[in-house]
């Protein structure tokens, strides 16, 4: 299941069995995490908004950004010997 259900939109509601069309909202949001610990499920959910604390690509510019303590680096392809 690792992974399985990452951002599943859920819809967590309350209803009145007598009047099932009317729905009390109490949380709607994306899956983060969920946890298992016997016959015990734990479902993180966090916000929609969430989505914009999340990196969508990198930034350019015109100075390197690679560090080359590592024997190479994979973002940009050379190594220490190359520069």
């Amino acid at each position: 299941m690792a992974g399985l259900y990452d951002n599943a939109w859920v819809e967590i509601f309350l209803i009145d069995l007598n009047n099932q069309d009317k729905k009390i909202w109490t949380k709607k949001g994306l899956i983060s995490e969920i946890k298992i610990q016997g016959e015990r499920i734990t479902a993180n959910v966090k916000s929609i908004l969430s989505l914009f604390d999340q990196a969508l690509g990198s930034f350019y510019s015109e100075n390197c950004r690679a560090s080359f303590v590592l024997i190479q680096n994979v973002k940009c392809k050379l190594t220490s010997s190359s520069t």
